[in-house]
């Protein structure tokens, strides 16, 4: 049984890190950019990682939070902040 669980994480995990490196390269033909890695690490990520991985990949990328670290550097952009 402990074979069973062991083979159905390692099939989720790669099914999920498949899933993740496709949205990122969706991601960078959209936006034109990744935070921090390109999409074939982020998929190794998840991968090795799993969910805590999946997690950081989606809070950087889909979460709201990407909308306030977007709209503050466009606002740095703006008023000449940027380096």
């Amino acid at each position: 049984m402990a074979i069973a669980y062991g083979i159905m994480a390692v099939l989720i995990h790669i099914i999920v890190a498949l899933a993740v490196n496709g949205d990122a390269k969706r991601l960078v033909s959209n936006r034109g950019e990744l935070f921090l890695f390109g999409p074939f690490l982020w998929g190794w990520i998840v991968l090795v990682v799993g969910i805590a991985g999946f997690a950081l990949y989606w809070v950087i990328h889909h979460s709201s939070l990407r909308a306030q670290v977007t709209a503050y550097a466009k606002k740095e952009e703006t008023h000449g902040i940027s380096q």
